[in-house]
C-alpha cells in the first residue's frame, strides 16, 4: 500500500531523512520496501513509501521509542492512505 505523509519538522527535513534511514536499518526495511524524502522548504516534507505490512508498520512506529521521536521532533503531519475505495486522510498534531 503507498502512503503519503506530508508535514513540518522543527529539527529540518534531514534530521528526518537520518531518523528513517536508521528505522531502515533498524527493521522498518521489513515493512516498507521502498521510500522517497522529499524537502518541501520552510522546514516542510513529503514523504513517500510502498508499506508492505501496515500491522507491522504500525507496531515498529508506536514503540515508546518513536513516539518520544515523533513528539519531540514532528510539528503536524498529514497522512494519505489511498485504499480500493476511497482515499483517507487525517492529520496528526503532534
Amino acid at each position: 500500500m503507498n502512503l503519503c505523509i506530508y508535514g513540518t519538522i522543527a529539527t529540518g527535513v534531514e534530521t528526518l531523512r537520518a531518523r528513517v534511514e536508521y528505522n531502515m536499518e533498524r527493521g522498518a526495511s521489513k515493512y516498507c520496501s521502498e521510500w522517497k524524502l522529499a524537502d518541501t522548504g520552510n522546514n516542510g516534507f513529503v514523504w513517500l513509501g510502498n508499506i508492505v505490512d501496515m500491522e507491522g508498520m504500525g507496531a515498529f512506529l508506536t514503540t515508546d521509542e518513536e513516539i518520544k521521536w515523533d513528539k519531540d521532533n514532528l510539528s503536524l503531519i498529514h497522512i494519505s492512505e489511498p485504499t480500493r475505495q476511497a482515499e483517507i486522510s487525517y492529520a496528526v498534531f503532534c
